[in-house]
């Protein structure tokens, strides 16, 4: 017989669909009590079934898996074994390449003297795109890493006392910004200092030495490490909205499942190379590069917004500028070209766009990528200032040195990948700098306008010649004329630092949120994969990020009740 409502309109009774479906309802449970009570609950249960997204069999296990070997994963892995779990480690990298952007940075790291104060400063540096409780939490989290860096037994001194990069705080604790005026590295009441890693001999040490400590302490404690192993893929169930494990692809490119008994910690870093990800946050149509690790892909992102959880952050960008590309890899160099003297850096219409004696790392002011688009002015360039760059030099200026100096922070020096030649040669030999004997020979190379080239030339030459830059107040003693042939010239890449962006968690236990602040179950992230900074970052920041949160991350972890029979 049909089930209607009151208004003749058909309905599925619940009696109908539990009959059709095959469900046992709740008061067939009575008919099943003489069998007793295992063999009713046989009954009920049926054979198993597996669930759905869930693999039938897991070809390894740990109570915890780390997805990213990079400070923060390291740091998870010492705190997370020391706490009593079983750690396994997903890295991407081969083994000779791994350490992430930890191992691309120059080491320093910055420790909260006064929570307060730091604070304030953070609320500054973020504009208000980072709610308030994530920025005490961190205060709170950074002021305890001195006590972490003690514990591993590791030497530091200090670096900067009051340490920042933009803003004093001394004019109040509202949104004024008032520019410290002393420099980037010192802004008054910040409540912070940075400290600086002491190698072994007592020298200064790089981020690369930091994190090959973490890694020695980590291999001390024999926790497997599976190299060359991208994770592709969250395992959740999605009733109780936990995460379960990880599917990865393997050496081989096999795909395999990564049974995780008390939680996931997404320690992977952000999408420097990410070109999609990029368009989508940061400059539509731009391909940048990164300075770090090639390896930092976005799979962060991919994977905990497919089992819910939100994303912040994803704006939050830190610059190097220009860099070279000299290699085929996905990768560029981390240089400024503040003392280009006798060179200038132009657009592909042939004209400066900047103060070449700026330092652009760590700003929000990039010039190249300042968009020129008036709908009411047909002079105006409808495309970016300086996409692409080029920088133009000449004879003694290649004499002067190499134009990306050995050493220094990123993926290139730190791993070895490229070494530049001292007097420039090597990279006019293989192309990647032009020369000719005139400006508008080297201009038709690079594909510039000659005679707008020559013009911007002749233009610069005189304010160089006069000691004034009358375009971008270039300062006296860092212009030279160009005019000692021949001349050289390359296109410049724009270059990332890092991004912050990536799954919104918290920084006191790195438990990973929706939209509605819920924690999604057994899953974690920490360091660069959705870092706390929105807006302005100082620098030394990322590393105590991704090192306390890593530790807090595990040790939370691993007070989790194993699932299954875990």
């Amino acid at each position: 017989m049909e089930d209607k409502n009151e208004g003749g309109k058909k309905i599925v009774s619940r009696r109908s669909f539990l009959k059709a479906t095959g469900t046992v309802a709740v008061a067939g449970v009575g008919a099943l009590a003489g069998l007793g009570a295992p063999a009713a609950q046989a009954q009920m249960q049926g054979p198993p079934c597996p669930t759905p997204g869930i693999p039938a069999k897991w070809d390894q296990e740990a109570d915890v898996v780390i997805v990213g070997f990079g400070g923060a994963g390291a740091s998870a892995a010492i705190a997370g074994h020391d706490a009593g779990a079983e750690m396994l480690i997903l890295e991407v990298a081969p083994k000779l390449f791994r350490g992430g952007n930890t191992a691309c940075a120059g080491g320093g790291w910055v420790h909260a003297y006064d929570k307060a104060k730091y604070f304030t400063y953070l609320k500054k540096l973020c504009f208000g795109a980072t709610k308030d409780e994530f920025l005490k939490d961190w205060a709170e989290t950074d002021a305890g890493v001195k006590d972490w860096m003690d514990k591993l037994g590791f030497k530091y001194r200090l670096g900067i006392h009051d340490y920042g990069h933009f803003f004093t705080t001394s004019a109040g604790t509202d949104a004024s910004m008032q520019l410290s005026g002393v420099g980037m590295g010192i802004s008054k009441d910040s409540g912070i200092d940075q400290y600086r890693l002491l190698d072994p001999k007592g020298g200064v040490a790089n981020g690369k030495i930091l994190f090959e400590l973490f890694a020695g302490e980590v291999e001390k404690r024999n926790v497997r490490v599976l190299y060359e192993t991208r994770a592709t893929e969250l395992v959740q169930n999605v009733q109780t909205r936990e995460v379960l494990g990880v599917k990865a692809k393997d050496v081989t490119g096999k795909e395999i499942a990564i049974k995780a008994r008390r939680g996931v910690i997404l320690a992977c870093g952000g999408f420097e190379n990410n070109p999609e990800l990029q368009d989508s946050h940061i400059t539509p149509g731009v391909r940048s590069y990164p300075a770090g690790t090639p390896y930092n892909r976005g799979d962060g992102v991919y994977m905990a917004q497919k089992v819910g959880a939100d994303i912040f952050h994803m704006a939050g960008v830190e610059w190097v500028g220009y860099g070279f590309k000299p290699t085929k890899l996905d990768i560029a160099t981390w240089g400024e070209f503040t003392r280009l003297r006798s060179g200038i850096i132009v657009n592909k219409y042939g004209k400066r766009i900047y103060n070449e004696s700026r330092t652009l790392g760590h700003t929000k002011t990039f010039p190249a990528i300042e968009f020129d688009g008036w709908p009411d002015d047909p002079t105006s360039l409808s495309d970016y200032k300086g996409v692409p760059s080029f920088v133009i030099f000449d004879e003694a200026r290649r004499l002067a040195g190499p134009m990306q100096a050995p050493g220094g922070m990123g993926y290139i020096p730190s791993h070895g990948v490229y070494n530049w030649s001292k007097d420039n040669l090597e990279e006019v030999k293989s192309g990647l700098i032009k020369k000719a004997d005139t400006i508008e020979d080297l201009a038709t190379q690079l594909g510039i306008v000659p005679a707008a080239l020559a013009e911007t030339v002749k233009k610069f030459n005189g304010y160089a010649a006069a000691g004034q830059d009358l375009e971008f107040g270039r300062p006296k003693g860092t212009m030279a004329p160009i005019a000692v042939p021949p001349y050289y010239g390359s296109e410049l890449v724009l270059v990332y630092i890092n991004t912050q962006g990536g799954p919104k968690h918290s920084n006191k236990d790195g438990k990973v949120l929706d939209r509605e602040n819920n924690v999604i179950p057994r899953l974690y992230a920490a360091g660069e994969c959705g870092s706390v900074y929105s807006m302005m970052y100082h620098g030394s920041g990322n590393i105590p990020e991704a090192i306390m949160v890593g530790k807090l991350a595990a040790e939370n972890a691993a007070k989790e009740k194993p699932w299954g029979n875990g």
